[in-house]
């Protein structure tokens, strides 16, 4: 596989004393040279709020804007380059399964129910338990570690979507969490898949 496209629409909030924003999204994950484009397009307090996410050669930028125009908030450097490349790892085992022959990524560990797998890129190694339910479905991508961001220690837990849960049109609904000290956060909720698109390669090309 070459890239994928994918098309989201729901809620979304910076911390659990924030309104819930709704949002539209596109995003674009290429997986010969890992890139991932991430344009969202919301409303907060009903004024319309734009963000950019590039993760492009190991380098992340996010860059939100009020009317497309006024910063509200921006970030980049080494935790943002650690925090996306393990985004673009869950982007790759929740949405693009077929990815995972990747030799970047290496199985480390399983059990009866669960793996441990790593994934590197540009010198960023980044890992996670791989929790799969009775039916062989993938229920929840679980960081090793926890990450630093911002000042502060999180671990990254993301529930997954199990087949019964698609919609007639075959979208998923996929419901997003991270996993503080504090305890559960919920930033992202609905979240309906709204469309894929895939070029697949040669596998040759992924060695």
């Amino acid at each position: 596989m070459r890239y994928f496209i994918l098309e989201f629409e729901g809620e979304i909030r910076g911390n659990d004393n924030a309104p819930w924003m709704p949002f539209t999204c596109e995003q674009y994950n290429f997986l010969e040279h890992p890139t991932r484009l991430f344009f969202m397009n919301a409303r907060m307090k009903g004024m319309p709020v734009t963000g950019y996410h590039h993760f492009i050669d190991g380098k992340a930028v996010m860059d939100i804007r009020l009317f497309s125009l006024f910063k509200v908030q921006s970030a980049e450097g080494t935790e943002m380059d650690t925090s996306e490349t393990v985004t673009f790892f869950n982007d790759m085992c929740c949405m693009a399964p077929a990815t995972l022959i990747d030799p970047r990524i290496q199985w480390l560990q399983s059990d009866s129910s669960r793996v441990l797998a790593s994934f590197s890129n540009k010198g960023i190694t980044v890992s996670a338990w791989l929790h799969f339910n009775e039916q062989g479905d993938l229920g929840q991508f679980y960081l090793q570690r926890p990450l630093r961001y911002s000042g502060r220690r999180y671990h990254e837990k993301i529930p997954v979507a199990h087949s019964d849960e698609r919609f007639p049109d075959y979208s998923r609904r996929i419901p997003v969490a991270t996993l503080r000290r504090c305890g559960l956060s919920v930033y992202g909720r609905g979240l309906p898949l709204r469309e894929v698109q895939a070029e697949k390669s040669d596998v040759s090309l992924m060695r």
